[in-house]
């Protein structure tokens, strides 16, 4: 399937075919689990389908030690509503009397939350979609302010860091949220968003942008874009290559034409 589209496990159509009856005792048993919304309120279970085979590979290799591991088992999507909307949890089972829901902490909050809350990641077009390390309400906060941190790191000479400096002037304008926490990079990538700080030993992380966000909906059954802009950032390439020689200038005025070139 195309990276933006969701696999043929959660098709509309077939949702119908593949539901697990009312009637099974695996849904019954799922709906005893107790499952709650995001706010801690109760959910009452609507839909229980198989989870698509590429979302249960994602998740699994966010939690390799989840129930999730277990290739014997199967993992479902099931449904949940109640006043605050629909929310999906994942469980593992293979049987009634064995069922168990699968959790991811987010790293921010350190709160144990349902795999779909968690925001997906892309670096380039077409590329390989990762599980970020937190939800979106975390993520949008971080949005808000990674644009100001960017340009006051690039301001103050890659945090008074030549290797790291001379790396942000090459790689030109950031617009898209990044950071090293919440958006790991593979590692086989890492080395290309490392440098060492020459004076510290220490090795400093490079920006390196998201291409794409995206999150499960759970009312419509299918990922749904998230917003990746920067607030403050500029948002068309037009404006981006503006914003850029306006930066350039300031830092030629405060560390020299001829420094800056030289990075150039």
């Amino acid at each position: 399937p195309h990276n933006n589209t969701d696999t043929t496990a959660h098709h509309p159509h077939l949702n119908y075919i593949m539901a697990v009856s009312k009637e099974d005792p695996l849904f019954k048993a799922i709906q005893a689990v107790g499952l709650c919304c995001p706010m801690g309120e109760p959910l009452a279970v609507v839909e229980v389908v198989p989870l698509a085979a590429d979302r249960r590979a994602r998740y699994l290799a966010e939690v390799p030690t989840s129930a999730l591991s277990d290739a014997s088992s199967t993992a479902y999507s099931c449904y949940g509503e109640n006043e605050s909307g629909i929310f999906e949890h994942i469980v593992v089972a293979k049987d009634p009397t064995n069922v168990t829901p699968v959790y991811i902490e987010d790293q921010i909050m350190m709160e144990q939350c349902a795999p779909s809350a968690f925001v997906e990641y892309q670096f380039e077009v077409e590329g390989e979609w990762l599980i970020s390390k937190s939800t979106l309400e975390s993520i949008e906060m971080y949005r808000q302010s990674k644009y100001k941190s960017w340009k006051e790191s690039l301001m103050s000479g890659g945090n008074n860091c030549e290797a790291a400096f001379k790396r942000m002037i090459k790689d030109g304008m950031v617009t898209h949220i990044f950071d090293h926490g919440v958006f790991p990079i593979p590692e086989q990538d890492l080395p290309r968003f490392q440098v060492i700080n020459k004076e510290t030993g220490k090795t400093v992380q490079i920006p390196r942008p998201v291409h794409a966000l995206r999150i499960w909906d759970a009312a419509s059954r299918q990922y749904k874009a998230v917003q990746a802009l920067m607030e403050g950032a500029p948002e068309t390439p037009e404006a981006a290559q503006a914003e850029w020689q306006s930066l350039l200038g300031e830092l030629r005025k405060k560390f020299g034409d001829e420094f800056i070139e030289s990075l150039l």
